[in-house]
């Protein structure tokens, strides 16, 4: 398994609540967390193996408010965090 350094985070929303993740992703346990403005962890999109390349998660954003969130992509030793807005 190899290490992830500097890969960016890619948000592509295809309806409400998916988002899809890409990226060289090599074979490998990663942690997909959503967390709000006060630092609460809001979901866990997913906390596992990941196949190699493309992957999708989906955040079911119901009963979810609107408002700014930061999804962090945890690989290892490494953990990159981005903001997003959900509008709804």
């Amino acid at each position: 398994m190899g290490e992830v350094h500097n890969v960016p985070i890619e948000h592509v929303f295809v309806g409400l609540g998916n988002l899809t993740t890409r990226g060289p992703f090599p074979q490998q346990a990663v942690g997909y967390l959503v967390y709000s403005l006060m630092g609460q962890k809001v979901a866990s999109l997913f906390k596992g193996q990941i196949l190699a390349g493309e992957n999708k998660f989906v955040w079911d954003t119901n009963g979810i408010p609107s408002g700014v969130y930061f999804v962090r992509l945890e690989t290892g030793e490494n953990k990159q965090t981005t903001e997003i807005t959900l509008l709804k």
